[in-house]
């Protein structure tokens, strides 16, 4: 036994055998086929033959017919519906003609649900032999919607004499009635329908007139001329269903006849005429619609006119459609919002954005996806403002849902240029190679913008160019990048010969990361290019304290010359951490280190009394008394070695002492300033 189909009954209870039953499926049916077939046998109760016949429906093979015509034979009502429904359904070679005449006798049966079931076989089994006798019980029953079924039956036999009773039927008051009537004739077409049908147009009850527009939709071209005729009818409800099922069976035949309806008397046959042309995609009837949008005076009628156009994607129609937002109506104003926005039309994005103030919240709403969809960077302001300010959070939600979607789309239009952008970094590199210096330059300007890994390469090599503006404007956009190679390029353009260079490539190297950079300054510091010397020393003057604490342990270091540079760059930085390295400095063997770590004590020195003299301005008298102390003492401090060296061998140093004592302050305010 298949393990997810049924199960013996010896191990299940009846309602569970029941349950496993209802719940097959067609491929576990067919799995579960000598089961099921076994289980139609009188010894088993009646819900379980019942059951088993009606899931036999998904498999109607020959070896099933004896136990469903056994089922037949059954007391039960309930057996034997599902054994009429399964014969019915019968796709075997069985004999037609034996299983129509068993199913016969049931359209006597006093029970409805037995002669309904009885006339569905019938007609299934397609035995026309059986025409007369359904005929016969149609005429004698009482029951309408058992009668229906008969007439459905006899009418899918073949008998057209049901035409007339199934077109009345279309008028019955019972909706499930008139359902199956209009299926019934709608899935058979036949050329004496039509008639039928236009006559039924004309009929009171709307529904009527609803179902038979639904039958004659579904007859194909047969009905075409027919319906194109009936468009001139004098009567409103044959124009406007005529006009409805022209659209429906989709002829273009039609068109110029349902163009004319829209200057028709009556507002109901315009607007049928409009959904129409809209559904047969009729270009043709383009001018009449915008005509329609702009000065019909029912509003139906400019609805299902914009409605039209907006199938029909006619970029001429945007001016209207722009105008229709405007429109009393607020179905106008919406189904312009969508045409628009299917359009793509750019020059709608402010009108439509004009509409999230709209009065009407659906409005608004359908304004809000408009926008997201439209996908213009001019959305971006309204749509925020709705999203906090509308007083209905359905339209906040629409502009919300809106504006992740114009960022989406405007992220993938960035990413669309971006690559476009690209290709044109590959002229710019051609244009390095320019003779005229202008045109190096714009180029240089450009790569420079594009900040990806080809122009970086083109501009490393533009460092080498022969004229100094240009690889003073390559060594400027260098600093952009960030990249390891950038810094191997700058530090070597500190060497450049050109003033201009230099500076430049010290600008850019300060805006990287130093902890690379420093290691290869140190290295600059002992060559013998003056220019790279100096300009590394006033790179790394710039860099901060990461730089000095790696700086001050090369003041011990071999090469007189790095520790020479390294004094002078300790006293640009202006970092306290130096002053006591560059003190011990003082007692280098190499006068050169001596000189520099002396002038950096002096920078370093005036760095620290510069906020006492600035603090002499303080209102707090407590503060300014202790700066007036702390100067004085420094100037104590330093007058006795002066007044000392003022009477030194050395004119020179004589000559610098006294001009020291002179000075009232060590300090002068436009100094500080």
């Amino acid at each position: 036994m298949n393990s997810a189909g049924y199960s013996p009954p010896e191990q299940l209870t009846l309602a569970e055998q029941l349950k496993a039953i209802q719940s097959l499926d067609a491929a576990s049916a067919r799995a579960d086929f000598e089961h099921l077939i076994a289980l139609l046998q009188p010894d088993y109760p009646p819900k379980l033959r019942a059951a088993a016949a009606f899931a036999l429906r998904h498999q109607p093979l020959s070896e099933a017919v004896p136990g469903l015509l056994s089922c037949l034979q059954a007391e039960e009502t309930d057996v034997q519906v599902a054994a009429l429904y399964t014969l019915g359904e019968s796709l075997h070679q069985h004999d037609g003609a034996a299983l129509a005449e068993a199913v016969l006798p049931f359209l006597q049966r006093p029970d409805d649900r037995l002669r309904s079931r009885a006339a569905e076989a019938l007609g299934k089994l397609g035995q026309t032999s059986t025409i007369e006798a359904l005929y016969a019980a149609l005429e004698a029953e009482e029951n309408p919607k058992v009668g229906l079924r008969m007439a459905e039956s006899l009418y899918h036999l073949g008998d057209l004499r049901m035409i007339p009773v199934l077109s009345a039927a279309l008028a019955y008051d019972d909706n499930a009635i008139r359902s199956r009537a209009a299926e019934t004739l709608s899935a058979r077409p036949e050329a004496e329908l039509i008639p039928a049908m236009l006559d039924t147009l004309r009929d009171e009850v709307q529904a009527a007139r609803s179902a038979a527009v639904y039958v004659l939709g579904k007859m194909g071209p047969m009905a075409v001329p027919a319906l194109t005729e009936a468009l001139s009818d004098g009567v409103r409800s044959v124009r406007s269903g005529a006009a409805k099922a022209l659209g429906e069976i989709g002829d273009i035949t039609a068109v110029q006849a349902l163009i004319s309806c829209l200057k028709d008397e009556d507002r109901r046959v315009r607007t049928r005429a409009a959904q129409a042309l809209g559904k047969l995609s009729a270009f043709e009837a383009a001018e009449a619609l915008m005509q329609a949008v702009s000065q019909d005076e029912a509003r139906r009628v400019r609805w299902r006119a914009t409605e039209a156009l907006r199938m029909l994607r006619l970029p001429e129609a945007a001016g209207v459609l722009i105008g229709a937002l405007q429109d009393e109506d607020s179905s106008v104003r919406l189904e312009a919002i969508r045409a628009l926005s299917e359009l793509e039309v750019t020059d709608a994005v402010e009108p439509i954005a004009a509409c999230l103030h709209d009065s009407m919240r659906r409005v608004r709403c359908g304004a809000a996806r408009a926008l997201g969809d439209l996908g213009d960077y001019r959305a971006i302001a309204p749509l925020r403002d709705a999203a906090w300010q509308d007083e209905d959070s359905s339209v906040r939600l629409e502009a919300a849902r809106a504006s992740r979607k114009l960022r989406a789309h405007l992220r993938e239009t960035a990413q669309t240029l971006l690559q476009l952008e690209n290709q044109t970094v590959f002229s710019l590199v051609d244009a390095l190679k320019d003779e005229d210096v202008k045109v190096r330059l714009e180029a240089v300007a450009g790569l420079h913008e594009a900040l990806n890994p080809e122009s970086l390469e083109a501009l490393i090599e533009s460092l080498q160019d022969h004229d100094p503006q240009v690889r003073a404007e390559v060594a400027a956009a260098l600093g952009d990048f960030g990249d390891l190679q950038v810094t191997e390029a700058l530090l070597g353009a500190l060497g450049d010969e050109d003033s201009l260079v230099r500076h430049q490539a010290t600008e850019s190297l300060v805006k990287l990361p130093s902890s690379f950079l420093i290691e290869q300054l140190l290295i600059a510091l002992q060559s013998e290019n003056a220019y790279l010397r100096t300009a590394a020393v006033g790179v790394l003057s710039r860099l901060g304290s990461d730089a000095v604490s790696e700086m001050l342990p090369y003041l011990g270091h071999e090469d007189e010359r790095l520790r020479a540079g390294i004094a002078f760059v300790l006293g640009e930085a202006g970092d306290g951490r130096a002053l006591a390295p560059l003190i011990a400095a003082l007692d280098d063997p190499i006068r050169r280190v001596r000189s520099a770590a002396a002038e950096a004590i002096e920078k370093l020195a005036h760095q620290a009394i510069a906020p006492l003299v600035t603090a002499l301005d303080s209102r707090d008298t407590r503060v300014r008394s202790r700066c007036v102390k702390a100067l004085g003492h420094l100037m104590q401090t330093v007058q006795a070695p002066l007044q000392a060296v003022s009477q030194d061998a050395d004119e020179r140093i004589r000559r610098l002492a006294d001009e020291a004592l002179n000075v009232p302050t060590l300090i002068q305010p436009q100094e500080i300033a």
